[in-house]
């Protein structure tokens, strides 16, 4: 049986170890996630920091808000969003995270974590210990650096979602942002999948669902994009950049 994120209350997650799927060495995610470590040794204590991975299917949660930190996450295939819920139940996207992303940062000073985290289909993870991150941190200055450089690129997608632009400009902007992130992992940056519902892309953007629909199908129509079911295609670059510098 799978094993399962434990709450605050239970303590420590345990993930099933596989060498197979844990091998820093063979994974084509390295160059995203922590690539400084391929300096002299930093690959191997890369690997020596690992403490598992663990395989999750559609709408599984890697964990919940509250849950007590035991480790940084390495996405190494799929797509999960972090989100959190309210009492009633309503619940507001913060983020989606696509392979060579690392998870759980956010809970390194309050010990906790603030969002809960769930797959987008079947998604695979990696588990690090963090104090042994931190140690290889001091060790290689390039996974410091890229420490650094993955917490301002979570602030710098807040952007995305800025409330005080306009509807076209956030979406125009998310669009452009995935295509980025994406082509970064091997997809065309004119052709690609969106890996999220449009429920949860218009609730990361502070959106209403019929509001996205509405601008895309404007966007359609001025043949700036083509979009089929999540498949996107780009047709006008600088018309789509416009927009995104709206506001």
């Amino acid at each position: 049986m799978e094993a399962q994120p434990r709450s605050k209350r239970q303590g420590v997650t345990h993930f099933p170890l596989d060498p197979g799927a844990c091998a820093c060495k063979v994974c084509h995610q390295r160059e995203h996630c922590l690539p400084g470590a391929e300096a002299g040794q930093g690959l191997d204590d890369l690997e020596l920091a690992m403490r598992g991975s663990r395989s999750l299917k559609d709408g599984q949660a890697l964990f919940h808000q509250s849950d007590v930190l035991s480790g940084i996450y390495a996405i190494r295939a799929g797509c999960l969003k972090s989100f959190r819920a309210s009492r009633g139940g309503h619940e507001q996207v913060f983020g989606f995270h696509l392979p060579g992303d690392l998870i759980g940062l956010e809970a390194i000073d309050p010990g906790v974590h603030g969002v809960s985290v769930m797959s987008l289909g079947t998604s695979l993870v990696c588990r690090f210990d963090l104090m042994e991150l931190e140690r290889l941190a001091e060790r290689v200055p390039h996974i410091h650096h890229q420490l650094l450089r993955i917490m301002s690129r979570e602030l710098a997608l807040q952007w995305d979602r800025d409330l005080e632009r306009p509807a076209g400009a956030r979406i125009s902007a998310f669009l452009l942002r995935m295509s980025k992130r994406l082509a970064q992992r091997g997809a065309d940056k004119d052709h690609f999948n969106l890996p999220m519902p449009r429920r949860d892309m218009a609730n990361y953007l502070r959106m209403a669902p019929e509001t996205v629909s509405r601008m895309l199908r404007g966007m359609i129509q001025s043949r700036i994009i083509y979009l089929h079911r999540r498949e996107v295609t780009i047709l006008d670059q600088a018309s789509l950049e416009r927009e995104a510098a709206r506001g």
